[in-house]
């Protein structure tokens, strides 16, 4: 750049030109502050956790690999104590090289970041692979762990209420669904340490003789008569409502006389509340209702009952297993009314437990489903089948010989 001087060796007095020397003056100064801090921002910041190499050319004994206590400070010979925590691997080379400098004639450092720190978060909960997954940045964003988690399981988890438990102890309700629908994505990050939780969705259960039975998801209690209409109202001519049934997940049975007036007001209906787990029953009006038992029991055979009954309840009521020896306890089965197969694994009654039993106790069997608990194949016995066949053949040749 060339500057016309004038008069006594001076610069020109013009206005503009005035301006532009004071801004080029500002942007040099402004420049030389900043640039300290944009190569800071360039290069790694050590930080407690991490482990690092101090390597002096030309002197072995001086090199060294150093964790980064979590006070972020190291122990170092000629620096002592020193604090770290926050300085960039230039600038920790360039403060051990003047300490040096009192020993060493021109001494060579490098600092390097051999491990950084890792930090960590859990995911709990309805993921394909819950575990503890590890990270090397400050933060990590909720979508990437769970992607690194395997995605959710299926349909049943509850997305709107996905609970992060911060390392203090605080938590937060984050709605993912609500935040992967947004066409603005906010991007959730997490600290280390954080603990992310996925909830299952909570259902009610409406079996029996309505139009779609099934299970119906709800976080909170609701009446008999909305459960109803979820479930496609009852099938006319043929609900039983005055001896609908409601199952509680203790195993609790209540008796409920409902009427088919739905749109009242007066509705006595509404009395009847419905909870996170429990079943509502409604039976067939035109017959009695049935549990079928089949296979290795001793007495198989169709049980009328008024109410569902447990898996140990049905079993001893059929008699019980023949001989738990020869039943095939594993392959046993539960043949719902609407034809679903559920399996009902009876290993436990090889021997009996405490807790064993409870299981077999906490599984229903509702009027309509047939119980199937198959025999063993007997093997063949070979030895029998070579002896017979040896005698046939001893006699075949005997007669044909006297022939």
């Amino acid at each position: 750049m060339v500057l016309k001087i004038q008069g006594e060796g001076r610069f020109s007095d013009s206005p503009s030109r005035n301006s532009f020397l004071l801004k080029l003056f500002f942007f040099l100064l402004l420049y030389f502050l900043c640039t300290p801090l944009l190569s800071k921002a360039g290069e790694y910041v050590i930080s407690p956790g991490d482990t690092i190499s101090i390597l002096v050319w030309g002197h072995s004994e001086y090199t060294q690999t150093i964790p980064v206590r979590p006070d972020g400070r190291i122990s170092y010979p000629f620096l002592g104590e020193a604090k770290v925590d926050g300085l960039t691997t230039t600038e920790l080379a360039e403060k051990i090289k003047t300490e040096l400098l009192k020993y060493l004639l021109d001494p060579q450092v490098s600092v390097m970041i051999t491990q950084p720190k890792k930090n960590e978060v859990f995911v709990l909960g309805q993921v394909k692979f819950p575990n503890q997954f590890r990270f090397d940045q400050e933060k990590v964003s909720l979508l990437k762990v769970l992607s690194m988690a395997g995605g959710v399981m299926d349909d049943t988890v509850d997305l709107h209420n996905v609970k992060i438990i911060s390392d203090d102890g605080t938590s937060r309700i984050v709605d993912l669904e609500k935040l992967l629908a947004s066409e603005q994505q906010q991007n959730i990050f997490l600290s280390p340490g954080d603990v992310v939780y996925i909830p299952q969705k909570e259902f009610i259960r409406v079996t029996g003789y309505v139009i779609t039975p099934g299970e119906y998801k709800t976080k909170n209690s609701i009446g008999v008569t909305q459960a109803i209409a979820l479930a496609g109202g009852p099938i006319q001519d043929m609900a039983d409502l005055s001896n609908a049934l409601i199952i509680r997940p203790t195993g609790e049975i209540v008796n409920i006389k409902l009427n088919g007036d739905f749109g009242s007001k007066d509705n006595q209906n509404e009395s009847y509340m419905l909870y996170p787990g429990d079943t509502l029953y409604v039976p067939n009006v035109y017959k009695v209702e049935e549990v079928n038992v089949i296979g290795y029991v001793r007495s198989p055979g169709k049980y009328k009952v008024k109410k569902p009954l447990s898996l140990f309840e049905t079993i001893t009521v059929a008699g019980g297993i023949v001989d738990t020896r020869e039943a095939d306890l594993q392959r046993a089965c539960i043949i719902r009314g609407n034809g679903t197969v559920d399996p009902a694994d009876l290993s436990v009654l090889r021997e009996p437990t405490l807790k064993g039993i409870s299981n077999l106790n906490s599984i229903q069997l509702y009027p309509g489903d047939t119980l199937e608990i198959p025999q063993k194949k007997k093997p063949i016995n070979w030895s029998l089948v070579l002896t017979i066949v040896s005698i046939i053949s001893i006699t075949f040749n005997m007669l044909y010989r006297l022939k």
